[in-house]
């Protein structure tokens, strides 16, 4: 073989290889996820984003897949779902064996979260929760309801009663609603008069033999 027919070999090869080495780094590969609730239960219909892109859709056992990835990439994930706290995750994606596992809030959990720390009288945690809550368009009586018992809780009688009167000015009163007002102004304002009419407003509602006992004896 002359020195020629070598050149062009050695060329020839030389192009393959660079033709292999293009092919793997330029290879796509597939990713897969799963996204549970706070009860480690699946939760499908949520929308993936990748780097702002919707690129899938969890299914009903929670999982999602996502094609197309570079091996040794940094991606940006945000999980969406109405009703649910959004979940935005930075992640360097290294091979096809990679498992996502994700954590969705919804708006339900999340009041559930609030109201035990009320309970605990973690305010602070409390009030963080709630204002999650609010981002994962928790319904407006629950939230406000709630906002209103951590108010009272922290002894902010003037805020809590604002709050539920709020509720009813919107139509919302539900018999529960004038129950707790009639504790705000009995127990935060010594307001005996506003009581009774809250607590007669709560009669009209459903009938309780406790809250009946609890008017006549203020009556007296």
């Amino acid at each position: 073989m002359n020195v020629k027919s070598l050149k062009t070999t050695a060329l020839i090869l030389f192009t393959v290889l660079l033709a292999g080495c293009a092919s793997v780094k330029k290879e796509k590969l597939t990713f897969n996820g799963m996204i549970y609730n706070d009860n480690n239960e699946a939760v499908s219909d949520v929308s993936i984003f990748l780097n702002d892109k919707e690129i899938s859709v969890s299914d009903i056992y929670g999982h999602f897949t996502i094609t197309d990835l570079n091996n040794n990439s940094d991606y940006v994930l945000k999980a969406v779902k109405k009703g649910y706290e959004s979940t935005e995750i930075e992640f360097n994606f290294l091979n096809a064996s990679q498992v996502l596992y994700l954590h969705m809030y919804s708006a339900d959990e999340l009041l559930a979260k609030a109201e035990k720390f009320i309970s605990e009288k973690k305010y602070v945690e409390a009030e963080k929760t709630l204002a999650r809550a609010e981002s994962a368009d928790a319904s407006y009586l629950s939230l406000t309801y709630l906002t209103a018992v951590l108010c009272y809780s922290r002894k902010d009688f003037d805020n809590a009663l604002s709050l539920l009167q709020e509720i009813i000015e919107k139509e919302y009163a539900e018999s529960y609603v004038y129950l707790f007002m009639a504790d705000v102004y009995e127990y935060g304002f010594k307001n005996i008069d506003e009581t009774k009419n809250c607590l007669g407003k709560f009669l009209e509602y459903e009938y309780s033999v406790e809250v009946t006992e609890r008017l006549n004896e203020l009556n007296r």
